[in-house]
């Protein structure tokens, strides 16, 4: 999905694209980290202490400062040990969020089921995302950072995050659904509608912290709902 960052505030995550302050770590340091071999065997699930070490570095450091040595570390993992499991950052940020994202089409889709009025249905999942967001601040914003940074330097990571996190996707078959009825006055497509929605969405939650998912959503829809509702 295309987004444009606005400017972030003062306290918002540092934006970084050339990796000016990433910490350097030495070969003889890589090497010195402890291979899989030696991790304890009762550590049954290494996928989700590197999510949860990447997550708190991404929140004290921010998407751009955090290099895969540095998770490699907070997770006691040797960094080939982590490319095995996790190839890129991005691929971690998929693994953490997409359980969550996919609960906010879940849901979605159960109001399609249920025919849930269109205007119904678009507030009750512009809720479920702003909350999605909210839950997962740290990982939400690599996602954003990735998608509207890297997609210049690495086509592919883009292409990651489309593929498994397609965020417009949880709001396009519910503006697909109004604009049949006549709820949805717009000549604009359901896709590109949907893409606006889920980016202001995604930009509010990430910069206005101090606003709770229902404020996120409530001030986004004011916006969108008056330029698409039939009078």
């Amino acid at each position: 999905m295309p987004i444009q960052v606005p400017p972030a505030p003062a306290s918002a995550w540092a934006v970084d694209p050339v990796h000016s302050d990433r910490r350097q770590r030495t070969d003889e340091q890589v090497d010195a980290l402890p291979s899989l071999e030696s991790l304890d065997p009762a550590r049954v699930d290494i996928e989700s202490d590197v999510i949860v070490a990447t997550e708190t570095l991404f929140s004290e450091h921010g998407y751009f400062s955090v290099t895969l040595a540095d998770i490699a570390s907070a997770s006691s993992l040797a960094v080939t040990d982590l490319k095995r499991l996790f190839p890129s950052k991005v691929d971690i940020i998929v693994a953490a969020l997409t359980s969550e994202f996919e609960r906010v089409l879940r849901l979605g889709r159960a109001d399609a089921r249920l025919d849930v009025e269109p205007v119904v249905a678009l507030v009750r999942s512009v809720n479920r995302l702003a909350e999605f967001v909210s839950r997962n601040r740290a990982m939400s914003s690599g996602m954003l950072l990735a998608l509207s940074f890297e997609q210049f330097h690495e086509p592919g990571t883009v292409t990651t995050i489309r593929d498994h996190l397609p965020v417009p996707s949880a709001l396009t078959p519910i503006l697909e659904s109004g604009q049949l009825r006549g709820d949805f006055a717009t000549e604009v497509s359901a896709v590109e509608s949907a893409t606006v929605l889920a980016n202001n969405v995604v930009i509010r939650s990430l910069t206005r912290s101090g606003e709770s998912p229902e404020e996120v959503a409530d001030n986004v829809l004011k916006v969108f709902l008056s330029g698409i509702l039939s009078r």
